[in-house]
């Protein structure tokens, strides 16, 4: 579990929240996220072997989840929206994203749970763009078969920079930090593309919706 990796024996909720418990106490938020990760990858196994969701193990998931950082949060909010998701059309995903308004509420239902619409958008525009860093062209591949990347925000939240498409960019992990804590200087900006110099090199990146 420490590695993320999926287990098959089966261990009953009194079991898994001891293990649990002391993950987070004896080796801290990135121990338990990998442990969180091997717990979900249980889950579905268990879930498409029985034909049936766990609502118990589901819920102590869902209750350790909210006792990591919000940047964990919203990662395994995101990989729960993906299962819900993955399967819905290209044009439902572009549809999605162009009907996004201001009002919108915070938070949308799925399978009868709620999730941040934020970390929809995000999802949605992440898997639009291949899930591929737009400076490297770089996929990770994660254990469980999805793929990992960031979004960067063109103007950040700080300065009340919204999760849409045309202020968003998928990077890599390096090439995120690279644009947050680097020399950044955005040079153009319109729906369509954003141009920018980085530390002295000059990149342009997509944001067209299509």
């Amino acid at each position: 579990m420490v590695n993320g990796e999926r287990f098959r024996r089966t261990l009953n909720a009194f079991s898994m929240r001891y293990f649990l418990d002391h993950f987070i106490t004896d080796y801290g938020a990135q121990i338990l996220s990998n442990a969180l990760s091997a717990l979900r990858a249980h889950i579905l196994y268990i879930e498409g072997a029985k034909h049936s969701r766990n609502h118990s193990m589901r819920a102590l998931f869902d209750e350790y989840v909210l006792r990591l950082p919000i940047g964990y949060q919203d990662e395994f909010e995101q990989d729960e929206i993906e299962e819900e998701e993955n399967s819905t059309a290209r044009t439902n995903l572009i549809a999605y994203l162009k009907n996004l308004q201001k009002t919108d509420d915070d938070h949308i239902m799925l399978n009868g749970k709620s999730y941040k619409r934020d970390n929809k958008t995000l999802w949605v525009i992440k898997k639009l763009r291949g899930f591929s860093c737009q400076i490297c062209n770089v996929t990770i591949l994660k254990r469980n078969g999805t793929f990992y990347i960031e979004a960067a925000h063109i103007k950040p939240r700080s300065r009340n920079g919204r999760e849409t498409p045309d202020n968003i960019i998928v990077l890599c992990p390096n090439h995120h930090k690279e644009f947050d804590h680097g020399t950044t200087e955005i040079i153009s900006q319109d729906l369509h593309e954003v141009t920018f110099t980085m530390n002295g090199h000059h990149y342009t990146a997509n944001l067209r919706i299509e």
